[in-house]
Parts: structure tokens; C-alpha cells; sequence
């Protein structure tokens, strides 16, 4: 502790503090005026929602500059688990405008008081889309895809006694997050046997049926796209499909037996 004079020649005591141990870092103050979680969080926001619905949002360029502390890559996949007015979506969404980037991110969040379909998602649907601010001056979207979905809990008691009707069910189920794992976001047909992807110059597509009457017919026509593609089939156990479908252009992987693992390995059973 020791006393200096300020900006106005007063004396002003300040405190020096030391590392406990030599290998930790020193403490860092981030001070820019961009920093400000009133005028670059709480005014943002309602600029953005009209009407404040959430206290406390933190500065968009604090998440920024946090974003390209963590990583310079501009094709990162920033996850915050605790978003809460999504500051962090439009802040990656924003820095993508910038730079030119294709990084992504994964918001989540309880929902509590409808935070998420209120807040989060609203705000980013407009960031995405462009909107107008509380002065009525236009703002150009920052586009980008954005997907809302809702987890619910699994039942790992049975895990290991899932029966045939649940496995249907559950790749009729899986398609999006298919296409969302593979970054093939646009769903561009689905009947009863298939769904298809589209996105970032390839494709995915999934097969549904344990009936492999029309899975040819969907092999045909994922080669006549002439892009790499990866081709999702039912089967009731690994790899039954990959030697006898895979070709130059197409990858096959098969479910939901995988899926079903991964939940097995998750919770150690």
C-alpha cells in the first residue's frame, strides 16, 4: 500500500498486490469504454427486444475481444452454457461480419421466466435478419442459420433393454441433429424413407427404414449431386451398410446403434 497523486494532484492511496505463487499471471483490468454493460449490454439489448426482459446483459465487445482472446480460429465453435440474454451468439455472429469467419455457437439455457424463447432466441433471430433499432434506424442482418431445440432426459435404466419400436423411432427422430453434426443445415426433402441436407457444398442424408427397398434409389441420387455426401442407415448394429454403399462421394455411418453407445459410454454403463 502506498499513496500517489491522481489526475488533479490529490494524494491517493493505492494497494500493490503480489502473486501468491511466481508461476501465476498477473490480474488484468479490462477498461475500454466498449466495455460498458450499460451502454453496450443493457441499452443493446433493448435497443434490439424493445423493452428490457433481462438484467444485467453483458457488453457485446467484451464478449468479442473475450471470443478472440480464447482463439484465433476463425472456424471455432464457441459454447456458452449459461447464455443468458445470448450476448455471446451475437457477439460470434458479429466478429464473423468483421473478419470474414465461420465460427458457430451453442447457447444453452433452462428457460427460466421464458428466457430462451423471449430473450435469447429473439434477440439472435434479429441479429441474423436485421432489424430496426428504438430509433427506428435500420440494422442490416449479420446472417447466419439459427435452430432451437429442447433436450429432454433420457431414461438410462432401460438403456440397455431399448426395444426395436424405440430405435425407429429414435432415427426418425435424429435427422436434424444429423444434419446440424454435419453442418448441413438446410433440409431440402424428406418423405417417408429418407431426409436430405444441404449446406457448405455437401450433403447428408438419412434412410429410415430397416426395409432397404428404396435405399438405392437415394444412393443414385445423392451421386448425382456431384458433392461429397455422407449417407446415414438404419441398421440394428455397426457398420452392417458401409462396405456395400460407401463409394468415392458418399460416406455411409450407420444408426441408431451409435447413438445409443454414446449414451452408454456417457453415463458409464
Amino acid at each position: 500500500m502506498g499513496v500517489r497523486l491522481d489526475r488533479d494532484r490529490n494524494p491517493a492511496v493505492y494497494y500493490k498486490g503480489r502473486m501468491k505463487d511466481e508461476w501465476m499471471l498477473p490480474y488484468t483490468i479490462w477498461d475500454k469504454s466498449d466495455y460498458s454493460a450499460s451502454a453496450m449490454g443493457a441499452n443493446l439489448l433493448t435497443s434490439l427486444i424493445g423493452s428490457k426482459k433481462f438484467d444485467y446483459p453483458k457488453s457485446l465487445y467484451a464478449l468479442i475481444d473475450s471470443i478472440l482472446v480464447m482463439s484465433e480460429n476463425k472456424d471455432a465453435t464457441i459454447l456458452d452454457f449459461f447464455a443468458g440474454s445470448g450476448t455471446t451468439g451475437h457477439a460470434v455472429l458479429e466478429l464473423n461480419k468483421q473478419d470474414g469467419g465461420n465460427r458457430k455457437f451453442i447457447l444453452c439455457t433452462n428457460n427460466e421466466n421464458g428466457i430462451c424463447e423471449d430473450v435469447t432466441y429473439e434477440r439472435i433471430k434479429r441479429v441474423i435478419k436485421g432489424y430496426r433499432n428504438k430509433e427506428g434506424e435500420k440494422i442490416d442482418g449479420r446472417g447466419g442459420n439459427l435452430r432451437y431445440y429442447k433436450t429432454d432426459l433420457v431414461d438410462i435404466e432401460k438403456l440397455h433393454h431399448t426395444p426395436d419400436h424405440a430405435k425407429v423411432k429414435l432415427t426418425y427422430q435424429a435427422g436434424e441433429m444429423i444434419g446440424l453434426r454435419e453442418n448441413t443445415l438446410n433440409e431440402v426433402e424428406k418423405n417417408d424413407w429418407w431426409q436430405i441436407f444441404e449446406g457448405h457444398g455437401k450433403t447428408s442424408a438419412v434412410y429410415f427404414k430397416e426395409d432397404k427397398e428404396k435405399l438405392q434409389d437415394l444412393v443414385e441420387l445423392l451421386e448425382k449431386k456431384k458433392q461429397p455426401a455422407v449417407l446415414y442407415i438404419f441398421g440394428w448394429g455397426k457398420n452392417e451398410y458401409k462396405s456395400e454403399y460407401s463409394s468415392a462421394n458418399i460416406r455411409v455411418e450407420d444408426i441408431p446403434e451409435p447413438i445409443l453407445e454414446v449414451y452408454k459410454e456417457i453415463n458409464r454403463l
